[in-house]
C-alpha cells in the first residue's frame, strides 16, 4: 500500500473495540480491493500493535 500515512492516523485514533472489529472483517470481506486493503491493513497494523483476535 502506498499511501499510508492516513491509515497510520487512523489507526492511533481508532478505539479496538469489538464492534470496530466486526465491521472491519466484514469490509474485508467485500470485493472492493480498495476497502479489503485497507481494512485488513488495519487489522494487522491492530495485531501487530498487541491486539489478539478470537472467532466468535
Amino acid at each position: 500500500m502506498e499511501h499510508t500515512h492516513v491509515l497510520e492516523a487512523l489507526v492511533t485514533c481508532l478505539s479496538p473495540e469489538p464492534p470496530l472489529i466486526r465491521e472491519l472483517c466484514e469490509i474485508a470481506k467485500r470485493n472492493e480491493a480498495k476497502l479489503q486493503t485497507g481494512a485488513t491493513w488495519l487489522l494487522k497494523r491492530l495485531q501487530e500493535n498487541g491486539m489478539s483476535f478470537a472467532s466468535t
